[in-house]
């Protein structure tokens, strides 16, 4: 132990020091050293050291021959090969650094440095680490002790980058979430401040927006103007409750039967506009037929004891391809007249060119 203080502190008398402990060495003779220590070959290493110093170039090199080979030795008969190895390698490069051989000392030192950087010298338990030298322990502690120190900083950074990331995620999810919300609240406001309570229809401002674009599409389409038959005469009659009660039945009614390409707009009082996108004149008064009958099957009103039954009548135009709403618009009036005329429950279709001919 005092040998290898002094070999690696190297301060003045310190080779001195060495050269008494280990310029008689026989009364180590036929001790049996214990067993955890039996990974270095003490005496060979302790002769190898005094020839270091003082003994000839032939006996020094014998002496680390000898040395080399008892090293081997133990490492091929040994579980702990590596860790031998290593200590061989240590104590070489030690030896030829005390003879002043810094070139053969180097080239253990890099054997040494190899060894422990292949992925089987790892040596991360101290269980397996079987070296001679308590300096060197006690060295190889202090190493393990700065890597788990090191490997705790790397952790708890790694953990604050995580919780800094989780954090971040966190508050950017809460952020889209309330933008998200806010922008569902603004959209439910505008169409709701778009959308008549009473029958679910759009009004007039709304409905033209969204028909501008498909209505002047080179597609079929149809315009319709409907009015509620007699409607006034069910409000002072019946009162006013039961006039909004037909007006929500009708409005459930047209929308239950329309598409999501079709829009439906209350434009005044008792009047409303349809529009059917990819719809013929045919195929329009089929549906305003369907429309009307299953209206006029619903005679019995939740506001009132009287039963009677609402009908409605309608103007149709076909469209395709046109863009001035208000003249077609008008065309569907003229056609709503002329149904209401006849007797009302009445539907009147015509295509936009054939009222144009028409009415020149």
């Amino acid at each position: 132990m005092k040998v290898s203080v002094f070999l690696h502190r190297d301060e003045p008398n310190d080779r001195e020091q060495i050269i008494a402990l280990t310029e008689n060495l026989s009364h180590f003779e036929g001790i049996a050293l214990p067993t955890n220590m039996n990974l270095l070959p003490v005496l060979s290493a302790l002769k190898t050291t005094y020839l270091a110093l003082e003994g000839s170039d032939a006996e020094f090199k014998k002496a680390m021959d000898t040395l080399t080979s008892d090293f081997n030795s133990q490492a091929k008969h040994s579980s702990y090969s590596t860790s031998i190895l290593l200590s061989k390698h240590a104590h070489l490069s030690d030896l030829y650094r005390l003879r002043g051989d810094f070139k053969n000392a180097l080239l253990h030192q890099h054997e040494y440095d190899f060894i422990r950087s292949q992925p089987n010298g790892s040596y991360a338990q101290l269980d397996e680490l079987n070296i001679d030298s308590p300096l060197q322990r006690d060295i190889t502690i202090n190493k393990l002790q700065e890597m788990a120190r090191l490997k705790d900083k790397q952790t708890l950074k790694l953990k604050a980058e995580r919780f800094q990331a989780l954090t971040f995620a966190l508050a950017a999810l809460m952020s889209t979430f309330l933008l998200f919300w806010f922008w569902r609240e603004q959209r439910s406001r505008a169409q709701a401040s778009e959308i008549d309570e009473l029958t679910g229809a759009l009004f007039r401002r709304a409905m033209f927006k969204e028909i501008a674009k498909p209505m002047s599409n080179k597609i079929a389409s149809c315009l319709v103007l409907i009015d509620l038959d007699h409607f006034k005469q069910v409000n002072d009659r019946y009162g006013h409750v039961v006039g909004d009660e037909v007006l929500t039945k009708f409005g459930q009614v047209v929308r239950q039967r329309i598409r999501k390409t079709d829009k439906f707009c209350r434009y005044g009082g008792e009047e409303f506009l349809l529009y059917l996108h990819d719809t013929t004149e045919e195929n329009a008064n089929a549906l305003l037929e369907n429309i009307k009958k299953s209206l006029e099957s619903n005679k019995n009103w939740s506001a009132t004891d009287s039963t009677f039954s609402a009908s409605f009548s309608a103007g149709v135009i076909q469209v395709k391809g046109e863009r001035n709403i208000n003249k077609i618009i008008k065309a569907c009036d003229n056609l709503l007249y002329r149904a209401k005329s006849t007797g009302r429950g009445k539907i009147e279709t015509m295509s936009f060119p054939a009222y144009l001919n028409e009415n020149i």
